[in-house]
């Protein structure tokens, strides 16, 4: 049955309840959310830029790292010679001895964006190879390793050396690799709070 004041619980039907306007959102609503969308979105974006550079500059980094370990590692496992060759701005190129004792380019490999060989000025050296400059291996770009593992120049003389690593618009996130001749052993650096870590 339905009463004048419209249906009943008897009929199955619950009534509609007005309350306030049933309009939706106004403009000027959706303009203050807007606004502050926009004003989260500026007060992000120096930190997402930050981190950005910090995960590019040590992607590169590992890159530099993981190729010359390999390359290390591959030279004692095979008895074969590995050549690495650092060209500026930020290419890898990686050579090895095959079986007939010829040099074949194994890969090349480029820096992430934004990122290359580089030791921005203002930014120290790494003490245990002073005066370095962005690539430095005995005054080359070029080095080898034996098949006992150490690191040499072209003349077979044993060398230690660094590749620093830059991003292009924050020079203080700043990266090295450095090879210990002798052994071959080879570290990651990152310059933070003024010093070389």
């Amino acid at each position: 049955m339905i009463s004048e004041y419209g249906p009943t619980v008897e009929t199955g039907i619950i009534p509609r309840v007005r309350c306030g306007r049933d309009k939706g959102v106004t403009f000027v609503e959706l303009l203050i959310v807007v606004a502050l969308v926009g004003v989260v979105a500026a007060a992000a974006y120096p930190v997402i830029t930050t981190t950005m550079e910090y995960y590019e500059t040590e992607s590169a980094m590992q890159l530099v790292l993981s190729n010359v370990r390999e390359s290390r590692q591959d030279a004692v496992d095979n008895r074969r010679e590995w050549r690495l060759r650092f060209r500026l701005p930020d290419e890898i190129i990686v050579r090895r001895q095959n079986d007939s004792f010829r040099w074949v380019t194994d890969r090349r490999l480029q820096l992430p964006a934004n990122v290359a060989f580089d030791r921005p000025s203002g930014i120290p050296s790494i003490s245990i190879i002073s005066n370095s400059k962005d690539i430095d291996f005995g005054g080359k770009k070029t080095f080898r390793f034996l098949a006992d593992g150490s690191a040499v120049n072209n003349s077979g003389e044993v060398v230690s050396g660094v590749v620093y690593i830059s991003h292009s618009s924050n020079p203080e996130e700043c990266r090295a690799v450095s090879v210990f001749g002798g052994t071959g052993l080879t570290r990651g650096w990152k310059f933070e709070d003024g010093t070389w870590k």
